[in-house]
């Protein structure tokens, strides 16, 4: 009976007290979920723009690289427009030889493609075998007009290098030759290597092929990879813009995205590991995961508080009316409390031993009334056998009377 009792106040009071509190701690349960969610996305998009950053930076000191090679180089074919001029060309290409490091072997070749002049760092003997190169492309591409870029390959030093040829004109704007040199990349290798991705991501270039030809670890670039089948490079070569996650060449997942070069068209790929990624993230959905938990614990204990500060005492109170209705005026709540609802109960007591006292009071005057009732009875009783005595002897009188009256 009493837990049926407990159930009723909590399903008409109790309802219209939590019903409210659990709609207001629902959205807020769903606001929080939504702050973790937004938080999860804003980490994501960092990754993404730390990757366009990186890229960008990192293709910008490349290209820069390369393209101020390119500007002595073209200041050299200013310089040596006379191909006849041996001495002053010969020194020259010294002086480029001397100022750039990055410049290892620089030749002029004539317009039927045979070197004129040649000059090869740390090699003064191959510097003098001048060569036919007119088979070769970097000859063809620079004499027809067109500026040369190479492939990468490695050269005998172990370190990068490019070709770069130049076409040669004349004072009337003909082509007279070609200007070819042989640089050294290994700068661009000491950039990448230095590069960091947060702590576990890097960069690495391709050609325009998607052969590997920059990374930190110089021994996969020595073996020429071919990483076309490399989902970022894949996207590098289609053109698509899309960072997504993939496996990477060392078998390792990634979240991948990358940049042209554009003096090269090479390109450079940006590539986190998934796993520093989900580290980072899981702090984050860790902390929400705690907040969350927090919340809920909150909620619980706060119903349990409403359940026992407001509920349980209510239902004493209904329990109360109960046995009062059924005429139980000794009922007394015992387990009140130091607020509204411990008045109330305190005021229910009080108000039980009033009206039992009054129920009291009631009775003996009842007893009291029907004593007195009785006792009056009595008294009218033998009045009224009084009277009736003294009509009957009145009556007698009379009829005496009566026959008197006759007789006379």
């Amino acid at each position: 009976m009493k837990k049926v009792r407990t159930k009723a106040v909590f399903s008409r009071i109790g309802l219209k007290l939590l019903i409210p509190y659990l709609i207001v701690s629902f959205l807020t349960l769903v606001i929080i979920a939504g702050l973790i969610y937004y938080n999860f996305g804003v980490q994501t998009d960092s990754i993404h723009k730390i990757q366009d950053e990186i890229s960008i930076k990192a293709s910008s000191e490349i290209n820069h690289y390369v393209e101020s090679i390119i500007k002595e180089l073209n200041l050299i074919v200013k310089d040596v427009s006379c191909l006849g001029c041996m001495e002053h060309n010969r020194k020259i290409l010294k002086i480029l030889m001397e100022e750039d490091p990055s410049v290892h072997e620089i030749a002029i070749i004539n317009k039927e493609g045979v070197e004129i002049n040649k000059i090869i760092k740390y090699d003064p003997k191959a510097s003098l075998e001048l060569k036919d190169v007119s088979s070769q492309e970097k000859f063809k591409k620079a004499i027809e007009g067109n500026r040369y870029l190479g492939p990468v390959y490695i050269s005998k030093y172990d370190i990068p290098f490019i070709s770069i040829g130049l076409p040669i004109m004349d004072e009337d704007g003909a082509r007279i030759g070609v200007l070819v040199t042989e640089v050294d990349l290994s700068p661009m290798w000491g950039t990448i290597s230095k590069i960091k991705v947060k702590k576990t991501g890097y960069v690495y270039v391709v050609d325009q092929d998607g052969k590997l030809i920059a990374y930190k670890d110089v021994n996969l670039v020595k073996k020429n990879l071919d990483l076309k089948h490399i989902l970022g490079v894949k996207n590098f070569l289609n053109n698509i813009r899309t960072p997504e996650t993939y496996i990477s060449f060392d078998d390792e997942e990634v979240i991948g995205n990358w940049k042209s070069i554009e003096t090269t068209g090479w390109g450079l790929i940006v590539e986190l590991p998934t796993k520093e990624v989900s580290q980072e993230l899981s702090v984050l959905l860790f902390i929400g995961g705690i907040s969350v938990v927090m919340f809920v614990s909150f909620i619980i204990i706060i119903l349990m508080i409403i359940l026992r500060k407001i509920l349980k005492p209510l239902s004493y109170l209904q329990e109360g009316v109960m046995e009062v209705r059924s005429g139980n005026l000794d009922y007394k709540i015992s387990k009140t409390s130091k607020d509204e609802i411990g008045e109330i109960a305190s005021a229910f007591n009080q108000m039980t031993r009033d009206l039992k006292q009054s129920q009291e009071q009631i009775k003996r005057h009842a007893e009291e009334l029907e004593e007195k009732v009785v006792k009056r009875t009595k008294e009218l009783d033998a009045k009224v056998n009084e009277l009736t005595k003294t009509k009957t002897a009145v009556l007698n009188m009379m009829e005496d009377t009566d026959e008197t009256n006759k007789e006379l």
